[in-house]
């Protein structure tokens, strides 16, 4: 059974045609929702990760320096809609997160050592929590600067009905049902 396309979309009086996936301001969307966004996030963080363990000698306060320059701004871009994603699509950032404070730390696999507690070594929060915290700084600055598009936001999370919906989830909602997410380190 083939997929029904929607009505067309006029653009400036143009048909624009249909297409299953595309990407706007960086952020890949599908009828699938964001998978593929993830997915793409996470393979771009593991390669760059890939790149710094040539430079596993140096200082952890260095090397975290780089984490964070280099591999967090991947796994958090854009923090609005990922904030409010499924747990499994968190978890496939926070693993890379993991993996970049193990480098960090230079931990070996025969190490016990809580992520929880390495987190706190570093002073870091779970990507979870810094997602929340980075999209509620966004939400809050549109507000605070009184753009007109936020109201307009406001209003239709307020008028969408109660259901959330897996793949493409509301952020305004998520921030206002979960003002402080536990942090998740796996």
């Amino acid at each position: 059974m083939a997929t029904q396309n929607p009505p067309p979309l006029m653009v400036d009086g143009r048909v624009v045609d249909f297409q299953a996936s595309g990407t706007v301001l960086g952020l890949q969307v599908s009828s699938r929702g964001y998978v593929s966004h993830v997915t793409s996030r996470v393979r771009r963080a593991k390669s760059a990760l890939f790149t710094l363990y040539r430079f596993r000698d140096l200082d952890a306060g260095l090397k975290l320096h780089l984490v964070k320059a280099l591999v967090l701004p991947v796994l958090t871009y854009p923090p609005i809609p990922l904030h409010a994603l499924s747990r499994t699509a968190i978890s496939k950032l926070q693993r890379v997160q993991n993996a970049a404070l193990r480098f960090v730390v230079n931990h070996r696999w025969d190490d016990f050592v809580t992520m929880e507690s390495l987190h706190e070594s570093v002073d870091l929060p779970a990507i979870n929590v810094r997602l929340h915290h980075m999209a509620s700084q966004v939400w809050l600055r549109m507000q605070e600067e009184d753009w007109e598009q936020f109201l307009v936001l406001q209003e239709l999370s307020d008028a969408a009905p109660d259901r959330s919906h897996g793949w493409f989830p509301r952020s305004l909602r998520a921030l206002r049902d979960n003002p402080d997410p536990a942090p998740r380190y796996s």
